[in-house]
């Protein structure tokens, strides 16, 4: 679980448009639930990733996340529609549900991680040679 969730629920739908009936959702309420439960696990790998949270109001990171959640929103979308996408005449490819792609990760390593330290000894042993 995160420490902080970044975005907000009510910018992700209102981004991308979505509605209810585009997911299979009874209501606006499960389609906020939805959203809010995507926030929160992107929120947890923009945490591991960086390995470290930010201010919860911090509109960089909450972009990042409201973006990555709009991704999975369409390709949601895309795979109850249609889930293989034909490139040319005999290329067909799968639909990726991918929340944080390369321009996302680029953009997010722009704020810094806090170090991760590992113990080492240099050297060896002493060999005591009674």
């Amino acid at each position: 679980m995160p420490e902080q969730v970044y975005g907000d629920a009510g910018e992700v739908i209102s981004l991308t448009g979505v509605r209810p009936e585009h997911l299979s959702l009874d209501d606006d309420q499960a389609l906020t639930d939805l959203v809010d439960k995507w926030l929160t696990a992107v929120s947890d790998l923009i945490e591991a990733h960086r390995n470290r949270s930010f201010p919860a109001e911090h509109a960089g990171i909450s972009s990042i996340a409201n973006r990555a959640v709009a991704n999975l929103i369409n390709a949601a979308r895309h795979q109850r529609e249609a889930p293989v996408i034909r490139v040319d005449e005999w290329t067909v490819q799968a639909v990726e549900a991918r929340a944080m792609t390369p321009e996302l990760l680029r953009e997010l390593k722009t704020y810094p991680a806090k170090p991760r330290f590992n113990m080492t000894m240099a050297g060896g042993w002493a060999h005591d040679e009674r």
